[in-house]
């Protein structure tokens, strides 16, 4: 669980790096690394409860949209 967890939150910064570099900065961010190993943690937990994947996917993409959509995502993060 550890390890996937550790992959998840690695994977934002390398994914910005690749695919989104205007997401480099906030994706490096300690704040925004410890929320998404949090993520991670709670979708690993929910992982093993449920034994299936896709309540997992179901709370990240509710997170990322709330975030995104009803919190301000990135903006409030960079103090924007």
């Amino acid at each position: 669980m550890l390890l996937s967890t550790v992959i998840f939150t690695a994977a934002h910064p390398v994914a910005a790096w690749l695919f989104v570099p205007h997401a480099r900065v906030l994706f490096w961010r300690a704040e925004f690394l410890t929320i998404v190993f949090l993520l991670g943690l709670a979708c690993s937990f929910l992982y093993i409860i449920a034994r299936s994947i896709w309540p997992s996917v179901l709370l990240h993409w509710m997170t990322v949209i709330a975030w995104k959509f009803l919190l301000g995502g990135p903006f409030v993060m960079l103090g924007r």
